[in-house]
């Protein structure tokens, strides 16, 4: 009958995942529930869309917290949105990338917004232009939950690169103007 071998060294436990916090939990279920297609790849570890959520969670710096009405939420999305729009198309390399990801989007908290973004009276993101901006990578398909853009302008960036993603044409109702 044969014997077996005693294991060297302690026996090996699963790391512990490490604690969540209130906000993140908070802001990972209104993923869930609004986007529940989109919302995974928030916590697939390496891709853009869960950079843009530790963005979103720990150094975006309005730290807006879902208050369980729909100006709010859609508030969220949208710099969510634009966070992954900037981590999935190369932001830290951008010609212009004025103040992108500090502060608040469309300018309305003081300072100016951000780069290639225009906004609404309401703090709706109607317009996306980043001609010729070094772009790099594929679009992702968070860009549609910018549900109120008219005009998403995206040419002459040469290293963008992959299909239109297909939420583009299902979630932008109000797209009226897409240059490529």
């Amino acid at each position: 009958m044969p014997t077996v071998s005693p294991t060297s060294g302690a026996p090996t436990i699963p790391p512990t995942p490490a604690p969540t916090t209130v906000r993140e939990t908070v802001l990972a279920d209104m993923l869930r529930e609004i986007i529940p297609d989109m919302a995974p790849a928030a916590f697939r570890a390496g891709t853009p869309q869960h950079t843009a959520f530790g963005w979103l969670v720990d150094d975006d710096p309005l730290q807006l917290s879902p208050d369980g009405t729909r100006g709010m939420e859609r508030r969220i999305l949208q710099r969510y949105a634009l966070a992954c729009l900037s981590f999935g198309t190369g932001g830290a390399s951008w010609g212009n990338k004025g103040n992108w990801l500090r502060g608040d989007e469309c300018g309305f908290q003081g300072g100016s917004g951000w780069y290639g973004i225009g906004c609404n009276d309401v703090g709706e993101i109607r317009a996306v232009a980043f001609d010729d901006n070094n772009l790099a990578g594929e679009l992702p398909p968070e860009i549609s939950l910018l549900t109120s853009v008219e005009n998403l302008v995206i040419k002459n960036n040469k290293a963008l690169t992959g299909p239109i993603p297909a939420e583009v044409g299902k979630n932008m109702g109000e797209l009226r103007q897409l240059a490529l």
